[in-house]
């Protein structure tokens, strides 16, 4: 791995770690950092995040391509609701 790209890596780690302080019962947060442990080799650590995200996701997959995208936009309203707000 190149320089550049391991100091990405590890500012992402730093910012993930940070994050996971902040919200710890974010899944979403320890999947990701999972897959930077990976990215590092860090295999052991990796398992272990990857085991506490879905632990705390409950069994509740998100759809792929919007991990931390739908976390941060949190519950959307369906059309149907979004209608009614509308007309009030």
């Amino acid at each position: 791995m190149s320089l550049l790209i391991q100091d990405i890596v590890d500012e992402a780690r730093a910012n993930l770690e940070r994050a996971v302080r902040i919200e710890p019962r974010n899944p979403l947060l320890w999947q990701e950092l999972a897959r930077v442990q990976l990215e590092q080799g860090q295999y052991r650590q990796a398992e272990n995040m990857a085991a506490k995200s879905n632990t705390l996701a409950g069994g509740r997959p998100v759809p792929a391509g919007q991990e931390l995208a739908h976390h941060r936009r949190g519950p959307q309203p369906s059309r149907r609701s979004a209608g009614r707000a509308g007309s009030l």
